[in-house]
């Protein structure tokens, strides 16, 4: 009888994990809180999930209740708050992009820890720099990163500073130009090897790569504003910083994303994926 007894609570546990909604973090989107985000996951069109599919799942019964459906948003302000909260079990799995991805599993340890739960591809994400509408700096940057993008001066960094990269990530030199102006450029640290901000609280990785250079060929002087995700906008509407790095939903101009900010104008795209990785902790049986 006692047996059975424990079968059942056993038995009601898994049933109990696998009916309740798992606890997924994201990083803070400008415009939206969880309850906005839960909202706009729940009605996104069909035609925009029609690109859409599970590239990868984790097939193991004990990992079974946290792959669901049925997803309660919790947002965070940085990758590493959000981390944290993974650590002490405050959420079920993280959702990062792949560059991210790519990075976190490279870091020692982090393979015997985390596994991959879901990997889903075919929407395209694209990082810009934004500046404020009306911006004297916009045409500028936006001319180089084109130019950048031409001479693949871009593809160059990026295989430098992320693909052939380790975790011991060196910090950026940049010129200095005594005599020309300096604009300010907020970083957040939240997608390394991307945006990345060392331990000691020094920019580094591909987007102060591309600055250096952006900087050397502007010659004008660039200096580095540290802040998080949820305050970039306010960054910028502050005059904290004259420039920020921006991501967005499918390839727009105008904000049309799920980040929506007005006010803002996007340079081309310097950056872009197709992959999303869900991570969680690794179980043992």
């Amino acid at each position: 009888m006692k047996k059975i007894l424990i079968s059942l609570l056993l038995l009601l546990a898994v049933v109990g994990a696998a009916s309740a909604a798992i606890r997924e973090g994201h990083i803070s989107y400008a415009n939206m809180n969880n309850k906005e985000y839960s909202h706009f996951m729940s009605n996104i069109p069909d035609k925009d999930y029609k690109s859409w599919w599970i590239d990868y799942k984790i097939d193991r019964p004990e990992y079974a209740p946290y792959i669901t459906s049925e997803v309660e948003y919790k947002s965070f302000g940085s990758l590493a708050r959000m981390l944290m909260a993974l650590e002490a079990g405050k959420i079920d799995r993280m959702e990062v992009d792949l560059p991210v991805a790519e990075y976190f599993f490279k870091l020692k340890g982090n393979s015997n820890k985390y596994v991959p739960y879901i990997i889903t591809k075919g929407v395209t994400y694209y990082l810009s720099m934004g500046f404020k509408d009306g911006s004297k700096w916009f045409a500028p940057f936006n001319k180089t990163i084109k130019a950048m993008a031409k001479d693949d001066t871009l593809l160059r960094l990026k295989a430098k500073y992320i693909i052939d990269a380790n975790e011991n990530v060196k910090p950026i030199k940049f010129e200095k130009f005594p005599k020309a102006e300096t604009v300010k450029i907020a970083v957040t640290g939240d997608m390394p090897l991307i945006d990345y901000v060392a331990a000691d609280g020094t920019p580094a990785g591909f987007n102060t790569a591309m600055l250096a250079e952006i900087a050397r060929r502007l010659k004008i002087n660039i200096a580095l504003v540290n802040t998080s995700s949820e305050s970039r906008a306010a960054a910028l509407a502050s005059g904290r910083a004259d420039g920020i790095f921006w991501f967005s939903y499918e390839k727009t101009t105008d904000m049309r994303s799920f980040d929506k900010l007005d006010g803002i104008s996007l340079t081309e795209p310097y950056y872009s994926w197709d992959t999303l990785v869900t991570i969680g902790r690794k179980l043992h049986k």
